[in-house]
């Protein structure tokens, strides 16, 4: 959300401070006196060339978050973080109220955006008395971007109710950003199909303080649990799983204080002064969502759209407000789609790619929701919208970002996609659905996680582009037969039996 795809863009000017100190410089010392040491060196020459920066949020490394001397770079779960959830809270626990990660303000004005003066407590969702209480809120997934894109906001006019909206288009350069995805817990602790994606915009101290951290992380979840990241596809993340329950909480409590101190200049100040982006799927019904997404601006969160989604609603369908997409499915998970689906019309401008014709009344189109009645076309544009060098936010729609995974073709790839070498991509059987009512790209539906195929190409792209701006090596996929491996894993439980 922000359909999930507010992705990389060309350069990242927040490395350019630090690239003259590239954690490739820390080498491997034969005593373990020398980790600290060169880690301290390396964390005072970034403070020095960043001093220039806003340092407002800065604070001092945990003692027990130890830079190791790495030459091998991150990898999937490195970037992108699904946390193992289990006796009813996901662990490590962040929880949304106690953390103060968003304001009572912003949280609320999401909720409300169809019904902006109605209570709280009459709001038409499905486990309403848990969605609009903010202490059963907690992070179910954590992604770090290098290289987003730099928003620029103005604004339009929504036809349907006559209000101005903001209206999003892009600038050059690179924005760092911090992800956090919440999901509500119902009575019986299973997260409700209900997520907000809030993306916080990091400044080069903080970014360049987060990657240490990152590095950290992965290393301590080596030399603790004996758990290494690398190699393996984008799923439920494996030292934090193997860690809860185990009495141990060092790899969960080094990722709360990486995530606490990136976002220190929010929390201290109480203000929402780094939230620049909140996006919502919200469950209205049994098999029944609406996507919508808005801006922070001066504490206030507003709906947007942008030029290519607007085109989707132009207020012919007065039942849907510009910038929201609703998706109603059956207990066949067969789905229609507001607003009305279009059929890729060479009329597009700006041209963008959608999935969303199946969703059509129309049953040549429609049976394609169906796994095993898909041809080669649909399976193709899945993978086309799944590919960041195709397809961002600004080329295509909510709905079809959720659900371009659920159409992808298991048994080959259709589209010569380019896979960062080096870097372990997809996710896994177990994570990932033919469903199409299967909309939550990372996070849980229900107790099970899923791992959404466009985000584990950013995640992807995220590694790769992390490891080549600090001279670091990307670590070996496990296979080179890269159709082998996606056909592997769409058919085997454990992933293992792939690499």
């Amino acid at each position: 959300m922000l359909c999930a795809i507010i992705t990389s863009a060309p350069r990242h000017d927040a490395f350019d401070l630090i690239l003259t100190v590239r954690f490739a410089m820390v080498r491997p010392m034969r005593k373990q006196i020398g980790y600290y040491i060169a880690s301290l060196m390396t964390f005072v020459a970034m403070g020095a060339l960043l001093g220039a920066a806003s340092t407002s949020g800065a604070s001092n490394r945990s003692e027990s978050t130890v830079l190791p001397g790495a030459t091998t770079g991150l990898d999937v779960n490195d970037v992108s973080f699904l946390l193992p959830v289990r006796m009813g809270a996901p662990y490590p626990i962040l929880n949304l109220e106690i953390e103060k990660i968003v304001s009572t303000k912003v949280f609320e004005q999401v909720l409300r955006f169809e019904h902006p003066t109605i209570p709280l407590t009459d709001l038409p969702y499905l486990d309403s008395k848990f969605v609009i209480n903010s202490a059963k809120w907690y992070v179910t997934s954590v992604r770090i971007d290098v290289c987003g894109e730099v928003l620029n906001l103005s604004s339009t006019i929504d036809p349907v109710v006559g209000t101005s909206i903001g209206l999003l288009t892009r600038d050059p350069g690179c924005q760092a950003r911090l992800r956090l995805v919440v999901q509500p817990f119902n009575l019986f602790g299973s997260p409700i199909a209900t997520a907000q994606h809030y993306l916080f915009n990091l400044n080069s101290t903080e970014f360049a303080r987060l990657a240490t951290d990152l590095i950290a992380l992965k290393e301590l979840a080596v030399r603790k649990l004996a758990i290494e990241t690398t190699g393996t596809p984008l799923t439920t993340h494996p030292a934090l799983s193997a860690e809860m329950g185990s009495g141990a909480s060092e790899v969960g409590d080094a990722l709360v204080r990486a995530i606490r101190t990136a976002l220190s200049r929010s929390i201290s100040s109480g203000t929402d002064e780094q939230l620049e982006t909140v996006t919502m799927t919200i469950q209205t019904s049994i098999n029944h969502w609406k996507f919508v997404g808005g801006t922070v601006r001066g504490g206030d969160w507003k709906r947007f759209v942008t030029e290519f989604s607007k085109q989707l609603n132009d207020g012919t369908d007065a039942t849907i407000q510009m910038g929201v997409e609703e998706l109603t499915c059956d207990i066949h998970s067969m789905c229609d789609l507001k607003p009305s689906p279009l059929v890729q019309p060479a009329t597009l401008n700006p041209a963008g790619l959608v999935v969303t014709e199946i969703f059509q009344r129309d049953m040549a189109f429609r049976r394609m929701q169906v796994a095993g009645h898909r041809d080669a076309r649909i399976h193709t544009m899945a993978e086309l919208i799944d590919d960041t060098r195709t397809t961002n936010f600004f080329t295509t729609n909510c709905v079809s970002c959720h659900e371009s995974s659920n159409l992808r073709d298991r048994e080959k790839r259709h589209y010569p996609s380019v896979l960062p070498a080096g870097i372990t991509p997809f996710s896994t059987r177990s994570h990932t659905s033919l469903l199409t009512s299967s909309i939550i790209n990372f996070g849980y539906l229900g107790t099970t996680g899923q791992v959404s195929s466009r985000t584990a190409s950013e995640s992807a792209e995220v590694a790769d582009r992390f490891n080549r701006e600090l001279g670091l090596r990307n670590p070996a996929t496990p296979r080179a037969d890269v159709e082998g491996f996606w056909v592997c894993l769409m058919k085997e439980f454990s992933f293992k039996t792939c690499l």
